[in-house]
This record gives C-alpha cells, structure tokens and sequence, in this order.
C-alpha cells in the first residue's frame, strides 16, 4: 500500500511539473509570435528598411518598439500599437540608451541597469529602466525625447 502512495505522489509531482513546463512554453511562444507579427507590420511601413531588434512595454496599453533603420538611412524607434505603426522617431531626437543607461547609473549610484524597454506612456516616448538597489527592484521612467523623470516605483525582492 505504501509503495502505491509514493508512485502516485510521484507522478502527480511529475504531471504537475509537465504542466508548468507546457504552460511556460507556450506562453513564450504567444508572445515571441506577437513581437514578430509587430517586426512584420513595421517592415511593412514605407519608411522603414530594416528592423534590428522588437521590445515588449506594456503601461496604459501594450506596446511593441522596434530598433530600425528608415529608408534614409537613420536609426529610428518605431512604435506598434494594435498592430499599428503609431509613430517613427529618428533615435537622434532623443536621449540614447546609453545617455539614459548613464543618466541612471550615476543618479542611484549603480553598477548596472538589469533592463531598459523603450515604449510610449500617455503618448510619450519613454524609456523604461529597471534596476536593484537595497533589496529592491526598481522600475525608473525618464522621457526618450529629453531624459526627464516621469515616475518611479520599486518592489521589494523576495
């Protein structure tokens, strides 16, 4: 009797383990197939040539950013909402992730940023920036077009 409760703790354990794995890759694959169908709507507007990496920001609505090239040769952000190009911004109108990486870093004193995410709040381009700092995970909101400070907010690590 014993040995047919261990065999079945064991494989619910394993069912439930199987479960998890499914339901994590399957959301993965929803949202890696958004991001291309996001690359996909942006390739198809006139102005943009090339298109070299999509971020996921999702604040008041979800949002898709891509890192391109414009038919003139410049580096631009373009901006997917409900699978429309909402909005071209040449990079050069505003802050790099780099200024704003380094904007960051010496205002909290830290090492490293864990992630930036460009997107559109309120009508907005912004970057969003995450980081730790005393057992904290902080999600830091500055404007792409000059670095200003919109919000913050932080969370306590567990």
């Amino acid at each position: 009797m014993k040995k047919w409760v261990w065999w079945s703790g064991g494989i619910a354990i394993v069912l439930v383990i199987c479960l998890v794995t499914v339901l994590y890759i399957s959301a993965r694959s929803v949202i890696a197939e958004e991001m291309k169908t996001a690359e996909n709507i942006m390739l198809q507007n006139d102005e943009i040539s090339t298109v070299h990496q999509v971020y996921y920001y999702y604040g008041d609505q979800a949002v898709y950013t891509g890192s391109s090239v414009t038919t003139e040769g410049n580096e631009a952000w373009v901006f997917v909402i409900e699978d429309n190009v909402v909005r071209i911004m040449n990079k050069e109108e505003g802050i790099s992730v780099e200024n704003a990486v380094q904007q960051v870093k010496e205002q909290f004193s830290l090492q490293q940023v864990r992630s930036v995410k460009p997107g559109i709040e309120n009508g907005e381009a912004i970057y969003e920036m995450t980081f730790e700092k005393d057992e904290r995970l902080h999600f830091y909101y500055i404007k792409m077009k000059d670095g200003s400070f919109i919000k913050r907010y932080s969370i306590k690590e567990t």
